[in-house]
């Protein structure tokens, strides 16, 4: 995935003007953009869309989006989720550290330039890229290790055999053996 028009971005915010203006600056940067006004609506999202990343407001009707974050992070039914984080309130050093404790890949303090909050996202993406990257290297590399699990025991065992032929072959002394490493 190189064009954000790839990514999708699930928006998570209780307040309708602050949803709508984050909604149409992702838009308007070509990402797909999708939104949610609670806990509730988010779980059900995810479900349905199943974004690749998730702004996440800190205060929201039904949950607190710290715990929210926490949840989602320790479902199996979303292994590698990224969550970033969104508060007007909540801004201090403990709440920012509780935050990314539990889970979050970022922290964004509001208000946010746009430019801002779209390099945030980039950044973002480009985690996600390198991570699909190496889980990509790594289900190669071990479909490769399960191709050549076991060979190495045959081949101990082939070369065995060779060797037990060969002293035949020597002990008659009908043919001449060279031996090569």
């Amino acid at each position: 995935m190189e064009n954000r028009s790839d990514y999708k971005i699930l928006v998570v915010d209780d307040t309708p003007e602050l949803l709508d203006i984050s909604l149409r600056v992702l838009r308007k940067a070509g990402f797909l953009a999708y939104p949610a006004e609670s806990g509730k609506s988010c779980i059900k999202q995810l479900e349905e869309i199943k974004p690749d990343l998730v702004l996440l407001d800190v205060i929201l009707p039904d949950i607190n989006g710290k715990e929210l974050c926490k949840q989602i992070k320790q479902n199996p039914d979303y292994p590698g989720m990224h969550i970033i984080l969104l508060s007007s309130f909540e801004v201090d050093a403990e709440n920012i550290a509780k935050g990314l404790d539990d889970g979050a890949d970022g922290y964004i303090i509001r208000p946010v330039r746009n430019i801002e909050l779209i390099a945030r996202i980039e950044a973002q993406f480009r985690i996600i890229r390198a991570e699909r990257e190496l889980s990509r290297v790594i289900k190669a590399l071990k479909r490769i290790n399960n191709i050549y699990e076991g060979r190495e025991e045959k081949m101990v065992d082939l070369k065995k055999e060779i060797n037990r032929l060969l002293n035949e072959l020597g002990q008659d002394n009908k043919y001449r053996i060279v031996k090569s490493n």
